[in-house]
């Protein structure tokens, strides 16, 4: 989602109005489909819900992998400063953990409004995840990044959902 691969072009040729690039995701959980749009410029009245801008993005040595899992986290804060410190112990937890099996990338996203978070994790699958969030893992109850985004104030709700990328046929 911030430009560097993460997204599939769909169109060679974008209208003004229209998004760039389109991802597709496919539901670990039920099959259905999410599509995950990119815009050049400002959004306006498009968005019925809230409209990210990229903030950072972690890579893992590891980067060149395609990811066969994405997972999609979304935070929402009771204040708008909470977004930025959230993420940036995000990273740091994850430097401190050091390389998580698994582990592509994660893009961090923060609603213009900052009183939500947006989380595009790359994944080399979905049993990676699972591992990094049991206990013992990074993701775990006591690993190195919950330990740190625990003491970030002002999380309300955090829910995440798995997804495969689901390819763009061409000519369809």
């Amino acid at each position: 989602m911030d430009g560097t691969g993460v997204m599939t072009l769909h169109s060679t040729e974008p209208g003004p109005d229209g998004p760039f690039a389109v991802t597709p995701l496919e539901s670990l959980r039920d099959g259905s489909m999410l599509y995950c749009a990119r815009w050049d410029g400002a959004v306006g009245d498009r968005a019925a819900s809230p409209v990210y801008r990229h903030y950072r993005s972690y890579r893992a040595d590891h980067a060149s992998r395609r990811p066969g899992c994405v997972v999609l986290v979304w935070i929402d804060f009771d204040r708008a400063g909470a977004a930025p410190e959230f993420f940036d112990e995000v990273v740091a937890g994850n430097r401190e953990a050091g390389p998580i099996d698994g582990m592509i990338a994660a893009h961090l996203h923060i609603s213009t409004d900052g009183r939500h978070g947006l989380a595009y994790g790359e994944w080399s699958d979905e049993n990676a995840h699972q591992v990094a969030l049991d206990p013992g893992g990074p993701l775990g109850p006591e690993g190195a990044v919950t330990r740190r985004i625990e003491t970030v104030a002002g999380v309300r709700a955090l829910t995440f959902h798995r997804y495969r990328p689901h390819p763009i046929t061409p000519g369809r």
